[in-house]
C-alpha cells in the first residue's frame, strides 16, 4: 500500500513538473530592473527642470524642425484666406448680376437698400484683400525677426491678432451677402407672386 501510493505521488509530481509552464520554473527572486529604477527616481526630464530652474529665466528658442513647421502653417492660413476672398468676391459678381436681372425684369422694384449693402460687403472684402497683402507681404521678415530676437511671443500674438481681425472681416461679408441673397429671393419671390 505505502508502495503504490509513494508511486501515485512520484507520478503526480512528476505530471505536475511536466504541465508547468517554464516562465513559473525559471522566476528569479531578485528582479533587478525595478530595483535600479526606484534608486534613481529623477529621470531625464527632471534634471532638465532642474537646470533651468538653476539656470533662471532662459530665452526662448525656436528649432529650425519647429520654424519650418510655423511658416508652413502661416503660409497655409494666408492660402486659405485668399481662398475664402476669392468666392467671396465670385459671390459678390454673381449677386450682382443676378440683382441687375432682377432690375431688367421688374424695374420697379426699388433695389437701393440691397445695393448699399451689396456695396459694404465690396468694401469689407477689399478691406480684408488689402490688410492679408499687406500681411503676407511682412510675414518673412516678422518671422525672421521673431525667430532670431526675444520677443518671440509677442510678434506671434501680433500676427494672430491681425489674421483675426481679417477673418472678422470676412465673416461681416459673409454673413452682409448672405443677408443680400435672401433680400433677392424675397423681392423675386414677391415680384412672382404680383403676377
Amino acid at each position: 500500500m505505502k508502495i503504490k501510493l509513494i508511486t501515485l505521488i512520484l507520478l503526480f509530481s512528476f505530471l505536475f513538473l511536466i504541465t508547468t509552464p517554464t516562465s513559473l520554473q525559471a522566476q528569479t527572486t531578485t528582479p533587478s530592473n525595478n530595483r535600479v529604477r526606484k534608486e534613481n527616481p529623477v529621470n531625464q526630464k527632471d534634471k532638465n527642470i532642474a537646470q533651468r530652474q538653476e539656470g533662471g529665466r532662459q530665452e526662448f528658442q525656436v528649432s529650425d524642425k519647429r520654424k519650418v513647421m510655423l511658416e508652413k502653417t502661416l503660409k497655409r492660413i494666408v492660402a486659405k484666406l485668399q481662398a475664402t476672398i476669392q468666392r467671396l468676391t465670385n459671390l459678390s459678381e454673381r449677386i450682382a448680376s443676378r440683382l441687375e436681372k432682377l432690375k431688367e425684369l421688374r424695374p420697379e422694384i426699388d433695389t437701393t437698400n440691397i445695393e448699399t449693402s451689396l456695396g459694404e460687403a465690396n468694401d469689407l472684402i477689399a478691406e480684408a484683400s488689402g490688410k492679408l497683402t499687406s500681411f503676407n507681404d511682412a510675414l518673412p521678415a516678422k518671422l525672421a525677426e521673431a525667430f532670431a530676437g526675444d520677443n518671440t511671443k509677442l510678434i506671434f500674438d501680433e500676427l494672430k491678432d491681425e489674421l483675426k481681425g481679417i477673418r472678422t472681416l470676412l465673416r461681416e461679408a459673409h454673413t452682409t451677402l448672405t443677408k443680400v441673397i435672401g433680400e433677392i429671393k424675397g423681392l423675386a419671390w414677391g415680384a412672382d407672386r404680383t403676377q
